[in-house]
This record gives structure tokens, C-alpha cells and sequence, in this order.
């Protein structure tokens, strides 16, 4: 449903050459059901929706420090400062939208009241706003309507915004186009009483905390960030033939494609290339938990990435390792040398990220605190488990390692 408030909004961005997101769009429509108060249709919808959200926006500078490793308080930041930028944005806009008279005697009152609402628009209603759309909010196919900053369109389905989620969900929902509704289908016979759990995506635990403000314990779908510093690049004398420099920068383009580039601060980046003297970025990958009991997986990329770092801290470039370095698995290491190299990087950058993960007496201490001190020490305690059992695989590697090495000998 249209509001011609809203689109003055959308008029003003199209002016200056912006565009608004999908979250902007539907909070501001939010808004505006909200100020016009029990003379909206979807006041009784409204006044079911919590007044404050958990999501990392609304979190204190104290609850952020608490989640001390780097990549989850880069999310807090990257998701504050786009928060940040949006409510800016509206702002900014809204200030722009001079009244309008309306020629609707009977919509007089309406437009004063979410008039009144819009020139006292502030940081506390955006934040109301966007929290109920980032967190209730559902997706479908838009066929026509605004321009918009993203690919998705949400809308605000009520009832639906009641279901909670579930990594073994007993009901499923998707949005039925031919009838324009959404619709929920039971998986199995439910007792009564019991709740109806859907499945939200699957979302590790930090990304159930950016995107819903919560986490949970034991996700099997759950994944630790791990950023490794992309080793620096070689004297470009010691790659002096043509076809060794060739090969060695198609190899770093592959390699750095592995992971996402990453700032200190989280801000996506670029590695520096070969005869770039920018100090090198950061590369991020996931471990993953895996299911209950299962033996950790390190994926091929992350142990490329590994090998080659060490190849490179050897100092001596050989055009032949290229290939060796594909043709690797977990099975068939480029040499005994490079992969027990490589593992014992990935041992020490795991034991940097327990010691950042260690539960503190401050942490449990907090844990009696607020909501958002509980979900820091949740977040750090299940990324903790991923570590540990990463570090196991580790242990093993080693001791095979060791034997392939005693076999060598022999």
C-alpha cells in the first residue's frame, strides 16, 4: 500500500540522484501505519510488534567490547554504521518534503498526524523501524513498484512474525504467487500446545545475530570466521622470468579469491598485488561446526591458502609448485615440509582466537546483566567449541604427519 508521504520521500532521493533500500522503504511505511495510530488498519498488527529490538544497532559501546573477537565486532560495526547511514539518509530527505495539502477533507487528520510524525522523525523511531523489519519481516517477488537499492522486497506478514525459528524446523512457509498470500505448511502432527517453529535460513550464529539479535546454543549450522593475513609479497627480482611472474600472479588472483578481503575494521579490501607496496589486507574464511560428534572439515581452500602462505615464507619461487599446489588435497599434501608449515600457521592463528575467545569471571559475571552481555558470552562459547574442535583435527594431522615423516626415514 502506497503512501504519498513516502513517495515525496522517494521523490526527493530520485532528485539527487539516490536511491532508497528495501529496509528504508518499508520502515518509513511502517512509520506511517504507526503515527496514524488506531486509524490504521494495522494498528492491532502494530501494537503486537516489541517496542526494541537486540540487533547489534541497539547495542551499548560496553556489550560491543564484549564480543572482543575481531570479525564479530566488525559486524557490529559494519551493521551500526549502515543503520546509521540509512536513518541519515531519511533524514536528510525528510527535511527536504515540505507539507503538502491534502484535497481529501476526511484524510485531513491522517496527514497531520503523520505529518507531525515525520517532522519528528527521529533515530529511536528508525531504529524501531528498521529492527521490525530486519527482524519479522518476510521476502517475495516484486513484479512492479519503487526502485530500490538491492535485489529483495520485503513485506511485514502478521502472524507469520510470530514464528520462531528452528534449525529442525516442523513447518515450512514460502510465498504462493498465484494467490498472493503466504503460506505455512505443518511437516508433521503437532501436539497441542506445542509451538511452530519455521527455518529462517541457514544462518550461522553471527549471522542470526546481525541480521535477528539472538543466537543459539549447539547450532549445527554454525561457523567461526577466521582471518589470516595475506602473506607479503615476494622481492620482485626473485621472480624475474617472464613466465614465473605470470604464473605467480594468476596463482595470487586464485588464491586471494578463496576468501573475502577484509580491512582491520571489517571494511571488504583488496590483498596487494604483486609490486603494490600497500601493507597487506586480511582474508577471511569460515570453520565450520559441522554435526554433533562428526570430526572437523578443513576446506580445500583454507588449506591452499595455508600452503601457499608457507611457500612463500620459504623465500624460493619455483614455477613447478603452481601445479603440485592444485593438485594437493588433505590426502596428498604438496610436501610433508610445506604442510606441516602450513598447519602449524593454522595452529597458531587458532590459539590467537581462543585466547580472544576465553570466557572472562567479567563475562559470567555479566551473564546475570543484560540481554546483550548474554548473547556475547553465547556467541563466544559456541565459536570457542569450533575452535576446539578444529584444534583436535589439528592434533591428528600432526600425528600422521609424523608417521608419514618416520616412513620417509625408513
Amino acid at each position: 500500500m502506497e503512501c504519498r508521504f513516502v513517495r515525496e520521500v522517494v521523490k526527493a532521493a530520485s532528485q539527487e540522484d539516490e536511491q532508497l533500500c528495501e529496509r528504508q522503504l518499508l520502515s518509513l511505511h511502517l512509520l506511517v501505519e504507526k503515527w496514524k495510530a488506531e486509524r490504521s488498519r494495522w494498528w492491532r498488527f502494530i501494537r503486537s510488534i516489541p517496542p526494541s529490538y537486540d540487533t547489534l544497532e541497539n547495542w551499548s559501546e560496553q556489550s560491543v567490547a564484549r564480543l572482543q573477537y575481531k570479525p564479530f565486532l566488525a559486524i557490529a560495526a559494519r551493521r551500526k554504521r549502515v543503520v546509521n547511514d540509512e536513518f541519515s539518509q531519511l533524514q536528510r530527505l525528510l527535511s527536504r518534503c515540505k507539507k503538502r495539502s491534502w484535497n481529501e477533507p476526511e484524510a485531513a487528520e491522517e496527514a497531520e498526524r503523520i505529518q507531525l510524525g515525520f517532522s519528528s522523525f527521529s533515530r529511536e523511531d528508525y531504529l524501531w523501524a528498521a529492527g521490525t523489519v530486519s527482524t519479522r519481516s518476510c521476502h517475495y517477488e516484486r513484479k512492479s513498484g519503487y526502485s530500490l537499492r538491492g535485489e529483495t522486497v520485503g513485506c511485514l506478514v502478521p502472524v507469520l512474525d510470530f514464528l520462531n525459528h528452528s534449525t529442525a524446523p516442523v513447518a515450512a512457509c514460502g510465498f504462493c504467487k498465484d494467490a498472493m498470500v503466504y503460506r505455512v505448511t505443518c511437516l508433521r502432527s503437532y501436539e497441542e500446545g506445542e509451538q511452530v517453529m519455521i527455518h529462517y535460513g541457514n544462518w550461522s550464529n553471527a549471522g542470526l545475530l546481525e541480521h535477528y539479535g539472538f543466537v543459539l546454543e549447539d547450532n549445527p549450522l554454525d561457523s567461526c570466521m577466521l582471518w589470516l593475513r595475506h602473506p607479503p609479497n615476494p622481492p620482485e627480482h626473485l621472480i624475474a622470468t617472464p613466465t614465473l611472474k605470470s604464473e605467480f600472479r594468476r596463482m595470487q588472483d586464485m588464491i586471494i579469491s578463496f576468501g573475502k578481503e577484509v580491512e582491520e575494521d571489517g571494511t571488504n579490501s583488496r590483498a596487494p598485488r604483486m609490486g603494490e607496496t600497500k601493507a597487506a589486507s586480511w582474508l577471511e574464511f569460515e570453520l565450520y561446526a559441522g554435526d554433533e560428534g562428526a570430526p572437523a572439515e578443513l576446506s580445500w581452500n583454507i588449506l591452499t591458502f595455508l600452503r601457499w602462505s608457507a611457500y612463500l615464507a620459504n623465500g624460493i619461487y619455483d614455477a613447478s609448485f603452481f601445479d603440485k599446489l592444485l593438485e594437493a588435497d588433505e590426502d596428498s599434501p604438496v610436501s610433508l615440509q610445506n604442510e606441516t608449515e602450513a598447519l602449524q600457521m593454522l595452529e597458531k592463528s587458532l590459539q590467537n582466537v581462543l585466547s580472544t575467545l576465553a570466557i572472562t569471571d567479567g563475562d559470567e559475571a555479566n551473564k546475570c546483566g543484560n540481554d546483550h552481555d548474554r548473547i556475547a558470552v553465547t556467541l563466544k562459547k559456541q565459536a570457542g567449541k569450533i575452535i576446539m574442535k578444529h584444534m583436535s583435527w589439528l592434533r591428528l594431522r600432526h600425528i600422521e604427519l609424523e608417521n608419514e615423516k618416520q616412513k620417509d626415514c625408513k
